[in-house]
């Protein structure tokens, strides 16, 4: 499931541009039982929280489903999406076409699965379902988008940045209930109070396993998408001009890792590292696949990361000709890409 987060823009055109370099990406099969619709909808509702909470000022995303809401999740799964977009101020609003009766916002029939999520997530953040059909599908998206305009910003400070759920209510006094009695209060039911950065509450359970992870992994080297999810550069050292290995040096950004509070204060983050020696015509010769914990530098501002150095040896195959490095952000999936001729890596040393 490639992605790529685009900013706000006046530029018509950008969006249909970055979806042309999505839909040209390859595809990335999921062996795991789970539909891949279901995989689909929470990471884009994981890809859209980070990008949120990572974008400063914060943005109020509108998330918008053109949708009959056939959709079911296990209950898990979609209290864990819930609660995610509740840590932004994400919105979720949708059309219901009427192609499909509306089963209420909890699970039935005792199963554990959660019936018409579209519904369960407009309900948690304060959003809305409307029916419309197609031909008034323009008119609804004309209500939703006045009815953002006109919505009232309500300010607290929580207790304690716990990470965790909290119901919320929002109430009219009493001489306003007498003044307003038609009125229609739109709230979320909760909010979850966390830091700017961190790991993504509700989502600390990975969507892919291992070999998941390494198989999309080993897709991506033939990405035409040069993913910059991550910053990073690369340089390498040999022992000789004739040495047969390097130890490779990665310069990462820390702003484009999430870091995750440790016990003692401190903050960590796994990543995982795909460095690819390539022939001429782009074909893979050797592969190195590593998994690091980084720490976050001590002094670090949380709005402010500084850089972080990842080394580590691999071969370096006399026919390869460039290297491409790959680095992914196990909480979040988020890929940085770096391509490098030989020549770039091992500039020739000139001997007076």
């Amino acid at each position: 499931m490639p992605h790529l987060i685009w900013p706000p823009t006046k530029n018509r055109e950008a969006p249909l541009e970055v979806l042309e370099q999505v839909l040209q990406a390859p595809a990335i099969d999921h062996p795991s039982p789970a539909p891949l619709g279901q995989i689909a909808l929470q990471r884009m509702m994981q890809l859209i929280g980070d990008n949120a909470r990572r974008t400063i000022p914060q943005p109020l995303p509108a998330i918008v489903f053109i949708h009959g809401d056939y959709t079911g999740l296990p209950e898990g799964r979609a209290r864990q999406m819930a609660e995610g977009l509740l840590a932004t101020s994400a919105i979720v609003c949708g059309f219901n076409n009427n192609g499909a009766r509306y089963k209420g916002d909890r699970p039935v029939l005792n199963t554990d699965i959660r019936f018409n999520v579209i519904h369960f997530m407009a309900a948690e953040t304060g959003g809305q379902v409307i029916a419309a059909k197609h031909e008034s599908y323009a008119d609804a998206l004309a209500r939703i988008v006045d009815e953002l305009h006109h919505r009232y910003d309500l300010a607290f400070v929580p207790p304690a940045v716990d990470g965790k759920y909290h119901s919320l209510k929002v109430k009219l006094n009493g001489e306003a209930q007498h003044k307003y009695s038609n009125l229609m209060l739109r709230y979320r039911a909760g909010y979850v109070p966390t830091f700017q950065t961190g790991h993504f509450p509700g989502f600390d359970e990975s969507l892919l396993t291992d070999a998941d992870v390494v198989s999309a992994l080993g897709r991506t080297l033939k990405s035409p998408i040069p993913y910059a999810d991550i910053s990073f550069e690369v340089t390498a050292k040999t022992a000789s001009a004739r040495a047969t290995s390097a130890t490779f040096m990665l310069s990462v950004d820390g702003a484009g890792l999430t870091w995750g509070d440790l016990p003692n204060g401190e903050r960590s983050e796994q990543v995982m590292i795909v460095a690819a020696a390539l022939s001429t015509t782009g074909e893979v010769i050797d592969t190195i696949i590593k998994e690091f914990k980084v720490m976050e530098p001590t002094g670090t501002e949380r709005s402010s990361h500084k850089l972080i150095v990842i080394s580590f040896s691999g071969n370096v195959p006399k026919d390869a000709s460039q290297f491409r490095f790959i680095i992914r952000d196990s909480q979040t999936g988020r890929i940085g890409i770096k391509d490098s001729t030989r020549e770039q890596l091992f500039p020739a040393v000139i001997v007076p």
